[in-house]
């Protein structure tokens, strides 16, 4: 489960275009008060965890939240509640109303209207990315574990022509393909880099152009071949 806070609160951005983000069929969008209380839930939240928006509104946040992710969830809520941050990011894990887990990038960002302050959750479902970002560490630690002695590094077995092609691209073009390869959202490997998310669309794209990459499954598949990750990440 990864996060990140950021600074000191200022009035947010969002009050007047609520409306416009409820709509969104995209994204999950809800809206919970301090203690974790639903009061507002799209149409698409709703879909990605199973439940209806009669079921979920006066519950609690913490109800559908994996049991491994609500204190450190608590604690943000807490942080958000009480002004020490403005914003969190969070990854993830509701529990479907079949039982399944569902990965989510989580932004969440205090929000105010007549009624006073609450505290805004966007959420974008990460669960194939994640079953694929598994799958490949599983794959690296099995191919590490039963490596033989005198037998050559995993890197030298990576096809060489996806190698030859993986180390064309520039060094900033490789950072970005390697993070979002693993799963990481644009503006999750811009805060990584230190760069806009602009920039990062500007080299994936270069990337998608020099390597014929037509999706974020094209890269993952690409970076396994090229032995991106020859060791785990």
């Amino acid at each position: 489960m990864a996060h990140r806070a950021i600074g000191r609160p200022n009035e947010s951005p969002f009050s007047s275009e609520l409306e416009a983000l409820f709509s969104s069929k995209l994204v999950g969008i809800a809206t919970i008060d301090q203690t974790g209380r639903f009061l507002d839930v799209n149409d698409t939240f709703c879909s990605m965890i199973g439940y209806t928006r009669r079921h979920l509104l006066g519950t609690s946040f913490f109800n559908i939240t994996h049991p491994e992710d609500v204190d450190p969830n608590r604690r943000y809520l807490q942080q958000l509640a009480s002004g020490k941050i403005r914003q969190a990011a969070i990854e993830d894990r509701y529990i479907h109303q079949h039982g399944t887990s569902v990965w989510v990038h989580n932004e969440l960002f205090v929000v105010h209207n007549a009624r006073g302050p609450r505290i805004l959750m966007i959420s974008i479902e990460v669960t194939h990315l994640k079953e694929v970002e598994l799958r490949i560490k599983s794959h690296i630690d099995s191919r590490v574990a039963t490596k033989a002695p005198n037998s050559e590094p995993p890197v030298s077995r990576a096809s060489s022509k996806e190698r030859q092609l993986y180390k064309s691209l520039s060094s900033r073009e490789q950072q970005v393909l390697k993070l979002l390869a693993l799963g990481h959202t644009g503006k999750e490997a811009a805060r990584e880099l230190g760069v806009s998310l602009k920039t990062v669309e500007t080299y994936r794209m270069r990337i998608a152009e020099k390597l014929g990459l037509r999706s974020r499954s094209d890269m993952v598949s690409f970076a396994v071949r090229a032995g991106v990750f020859p060791h785990g990440t």
